[in-house]
């Protein structure tokens, strides 16, 4: 099964990013560390960081772990020189989204340190731009895989109810204060949710199910590289984002972005913390929207409401199209595929102390967005009481 992660700003189908071994597990090894820059970064007080692992890259950026002359480590947001146009907008963008999520001071959100104009060199290939972030521990996706890669073939992973009901709250909360100050965040994923840098993890296996217990019920939203600001007087018109394993299906239909769609993308995390597996998936073929859109409507097992096909078609959307009462995305998926488990069918037999997240998860995965709930009405279900 390969997951499709979403470049920022456009195309968002053409990287696919499959269950692998994590090149971030700890910053020794040697593809973390090979072809690093050489040259520091100067910061806008002309302070030198040294560049000492790189901890992530996409079409418009990489982020480098580096650390300064009092040894204090952090993140540092570079901007690709190739794509110098997209580079400066999404650099304005992000350092205004990030003062405001930087101002309202939430734990369980990522702060910006910092963010300038580089007056002398820059790492080749880089535009002389830059953001930097506090350093936070590895991310919900990497102790996952990583926990994955050791365990026999056939076994399942998955963090444990209180854990998942826990990590659950903190989102919850930081999504609530996003909300306070008019931020969608549009790329939440389990690779954008880190834990503390302290935090440790042990396993536990029963049956063919491995437990993962963190020693640090802590969690952190990251990356706010896609993310938006919601005006009322300027309602948001469509864009291609969240990375298509999360994307809501307004998202896919060609409708306007919304709080309710980082909602959808919520509860896919939900899923897959308790599953250890993406609950929606394309595969590596062309048709991988196509395929994931077919699958995604089979799982929960809703097609799209009446009131969603005729603001589409309302909109002119050029993504949809309607055969014999039945939506398909703009080409329908030439794959075949084995009928997707429901999702009321992905509990794991006999274990009662699920039932509550599994009621919570079919109550968040509507997919007419009008329908969804609250962030409020969630945070008043049985599963988080």
């Amino acid at each position: 099964m390969k997951r499709t992660r979403a470049p920022k700003e456009q195309n968002p189908s053409e990287i696919k990013k499959i269950r692998r071994k994590s090149e971030t597990d700890n910053e020794n090894v040697a593809g973390n560390r090979e072809n690093l820059p050489k040259n520091p970064i100067l910061t806008s007080s002309g302070a030198q960081l040294k560049i000492i692992a790189k901890l992530g890259e996409g079409v418009f950026g990489a982020v480098y772990k580096v650390v300064d002359h009092s040894n204090k480590k952090y993140a540092v947001k570079l901007f690709k020189e190739e794509h110098s146009e997209v580079g400066e907008q999404s650099w304005a963008r992000e350092t205004a989204i990030m003062k405001a999520v930087t101002a309202i001071n939430s734990a369980n959100l990522i702060r910006m340190e910092d963010s300038w104009r580089i007056n002398e060199s820059v790492p080749n290939g880089f535009l002389k731009i830059a953001i930097s972030f506090e350093l936070k521990g590895r991310s919900v996706f990497e102790v996952m895989d990583s926990t994955k890669g050791k365990m026999p073939a056939g076994s399942e992973i998955s963090f444990e109810i209180n854990a998942i009901r826990v990590m659950g709250k903190q989102l919850l909360e930081a999504m609530e204060k996003l909300e306070s100050v008019k931020i969608v965040h549009l790329d939440l994923k389990p690779e954008n949710i880190c834990f503390s840098s302290s935090c440790t993890f042990k396993t536990t296996v029963t049956g063919n199910v491995c437990f993962i217990q963190p020693s640090i019920f802590h969690v952190c939203v990251v990356d706010f590289g896609n993310a938006r600001t919601i005006r009322q007087d300027k309602p948001p018109k469509y864009a291609l984002v969240q990375t298509q394993n999360y994307r809501a299906p307004e998202i896919f239909l060609g409708l306007p972005f919304s709080v309710k769609s980082d909602i959808w993308s919520f509860g896919c995390i939900l899923s897959e913390l308790y599953t250890g597996d993406l609950l929606f998936y394309g595969n590596s073929k062309s048709d991988t929207e196509e395929l994931q859109f077919e699958l995604m409507q089979m799982i929960v097992q809703q097609p799209p409401s009446c009131a969603m096909l005729r603001e589409a078609e309302k909109i002119k959307s050029t993504k949809i199209r309607i055969e014999n009462g039945n939506v398909y995305m703009k080409r329908k998926s030439k794959s075949s595929f084995e009928p997707p488990k429901p999702l009321h069918k992905q509990r794991r037999p006999k274990d009662l102390e699920a039932i509550p997240l599994f009621d919570l998860l079919e109550c968040i995965l509507i997919v007419d967005p009008s329908r969804r709930p609250s962030l409020r009405d969630i945070s008043s279900r049985t599963f988080f009481k």
